[in-house]
């Protein structure tokens, strides 16, 4: 059995990551209540997932396809993160409070939308090949 070493393919990140963190900014510094946003985040969790697989397979790198989910995945999840940092400051602007609330309440929705993008890389590739 083979072993690889998992390694962050920062530089596809980056060119991946321009437009869920736009997308993840504006849902953050949206008036409304976060809850009325759930189908958005699944969608950013998706774009981000389908936007890193995209480029990997139009760059033509022979990457492992592990190792490519679970690099959708961390964009994902910093997709989310994005968002809920944009929200707190948000509200420390706007609304003079400043809360991160409880850490439960900000790893696991960033947890969800990691797996959201890891599944959306998988289905991207299936489609694609």
């Amino acid at each position: 059995m083979k072993t690889q070493k998992f390694s962050i393919d920062t530089e596809s990140i980056r060119k991946a990551y321009i437009v869920p963190a736009i997308l993840a900014i504006l849902l953050g510094i949206s008036p409304f209540p976060g809850h009325m946003w759930l189908p958005l985040f699944v969608f950013l969790g998706t774009l981000a997932g389908v936007s890193y697989m995209n480029i990997i397979l139009k760059s033509g790198q022979n990457l492992d396809i592990m190792q490519v989910g679970l690099n959708a995945s961390i964009l994902a999840g910093a997709s989310y993160i994005l968002y809920d940092l944009a929200g707190i400051l948000k509200d420390a602007l706007f609304y003079q409070t400043w809360t991160f609330g409880s850490l439960a309440g900000f790893i696991l929705p960033a947890l969800t939308e990691a797996f959201i993008g890891l599944l959306a890389a998988f289905a991207w590739y299936v489609y694609k090949n």
